[in-house]
């Protein structure tokens, strides 16, 4: 009776430590996340340059058009 109890105790026990680390892990990863986003990321205040290649095939109608829009655009960065 007293080898039942000592092993079904045993099984608590590591039950319980199983439950108290995934708790503690969880609590780890809600406080980084907690962290990083609160701080704004960096990449949404500066832009990087861009190249846009536009395919031409002999003579398009409304060619100078289409190029023209290319410089018209509102992008922070060089293109």
């Amino acid at each position: 009776m007293r080898e039942a109890f000592a092993v079904w105790l045993s099984i608590a026990i590591a039950c319980l430590a199983l439950a108290l680390i995934g708790c503690g892990y969880m609590l780890t990863v809600v406080l980084i996340l907690a962290r990083r986003l609160r701080v704004p990321p960096e990449c949404a205040r500066s832009y990087s340059a861009v190249t846009i290649l536009k395919p031409l095939h002999g003579a398009e109608s409304g060619l100078y058009e289409n190029l023209a829009s290319f410089w018209a655009q509102d992008y922070p960065s060089p293109v």
